[in-house]
């Protein structure tokens, strides 16, 4: 895999995390309950920092910094996108989450970030 497409990847996996939240917030402004417990804002945050990192280190190719930068985006998702989400689900069931789906799909597009993360950290794509 070239680093163009795994760029193109990790854009892809920020720019559905913003989709999601971006629902959330509009079902939250409708008076509903948002798609799942994560606050809209802070989350959507952090994801235009990581697009941010994926530009000035990816695009810009500074291997180093990326790396180092994936590789810390990590466990941040994996533990609080992925893990949390499916312990919480067999805890508590769907408590926080609007419906099955909405937690099915947030978790699959952090699971998403992860697998391209993983990719970027250990450097398995050509220049």
């Amino acid at each position: 895999m070239t680093l163009r497409t795994l760029l193109k990847l990790q854009f892809l996996y920020a720019l559905l995390g913003l989709i999601y939240l971006a629902v959330s917030f509009i079902r939250i402004q409708g008076g509903e309950a948002g798609l799942s417990k994560a606050p809209p804002a802070p989350a959507a945050a952090a994801f235009v920092v990581y697009a941010l990192c994926v530009y000035v280190f990816g695009v810009r190719y500074r291997e180093k910094p990326y790396r180092i930068a994936m590789a810390i985006a990590i466990p941040v998702l994996a533990f609080g996108g992925v893990l949390v989400n499916i312990v919480s689900y067999f805890r508590i069931g769907l408590e926080g989450y609007h419906s099955f789906g909405a937690w099915a799909i947030g978790t699959a597009i952090n699971i998403y970030g992860v697998i391209w993360n993983i990719v970027a950290a250990f450097g398995k794509y050509e220049r």
